[in-house]
């Protein structure tokens, strides 16, 4: 009875007075990316222009999600599950002839409209390299993914003696992008106020001519509970061969969001 007594006396003074074990982190933010565009697709030396601020594609705000979970105790890689949607669709008067994806396109007189449509999956998992209560720095592996499409659309005005004739001549190309891309990661992480957090992460990869790079800038901003407003940067660089088109496509801009996590 005795031996029971102070067993069970000696686990409860270990449990009261026993230092708390750490909680894993986790966080979920929901925002839009105010995106532009800027680059083209090419065929042999004919490009269309992707460029947002150059009057070709128009792009709205979208949504993007981001899912965080940190392993404080272990080797256990901490784990990052993301989602954007990326896309944008203009037209513009040629203003040379060439031919793309067998579109006619003529000077003056072709209207082309450019499309791209696609959706960004990534899980990233992560090594911590330094870890304390003020600054975090890991880094790991990125398995991104790029599923859509982008498309060419050529609408030629036939005239003779500057009057129109009939209807315009359509023609169409369309080509897949559906592409696994694993990067280099690193993240680091600043909390020099309990109100206060600064992330920057980033990954890089480049192959056989492709390339794929992101970079992602943000400040945490609390403002009660566990609730933080999200506001920063956000860069995306792609070139992408899909014989015989070569996707070229930088991707940046503001980002806006409500971040949900552990103090």
């Amino acid at each position: 009875m005795p031996v029971r007594f102070f067993a069970t006396l000696a686990l409860m003074l270990t449990a009261l007075f026993a230092p708390p074990v750490p909680a894993d982190d986790f966080s979920l933010y929901a925002g839009v990316w105010d995106y532009g565009v800027r680059g083209d697709i090419a065929e042999q030396g004919s490009t269309v222009s992707l460029d947002s601020d150059g009057g070709g594609l128009k792009v709205n705000p979208q949504m993007q999600l981001l899912l965080r979970y940190d392993y404080v105790g272990g080797w256990w890689p901490d784990l990052s599950l993301g989602y954007a949607h990326l896309g944008g669709t203009g037209a513009y008067l040629a203003n040379s002839s060439f031919q793309i994806g067998g579109i006619g396109v003529v000077s003056g007189r072709t209207t082309v409209q450019a499309a791209i449509n696609l959706n960004d999956f990534n899980a990233s998992f992560d090594w911590r390299l330094v870890y304390g209560p003020r600054l975090r720095v890991e880094a790991g592996v990125e398995a991104k993914y790029l599923g859509g499409h982008a498309s060419i659309v050529g609408s030629t005005r036939i005239s003779a003696i500057s009057l129109p004739i009939g209807q315009p001549l359509v023609e169409e190309t369309d080509l897949s992008l559906n592409e696994p891309v694993p990067l280099a990661h690193l993240r680091a992480e600043a909390r020099p106020w309990p109100w206060l957090r600064l992330e920057l992460s980033g990954g890089i990869i480049a192959y056989a001519g492709d390339h794929a790079a992101e970079l992602r800038a943000v400040a945490d901003l609390h403002i009660w509970q566990p609730v933080y407003i999200t506001a920063g940067y956000q860069e995306q660089d792609y070139k992408v061969k899909d014989n015989p088109y070569v996707v070229d496509a930088r991707i940046d801009g503001p980002t806006l969001g409500i971040t949900v996590a552990t103090p």
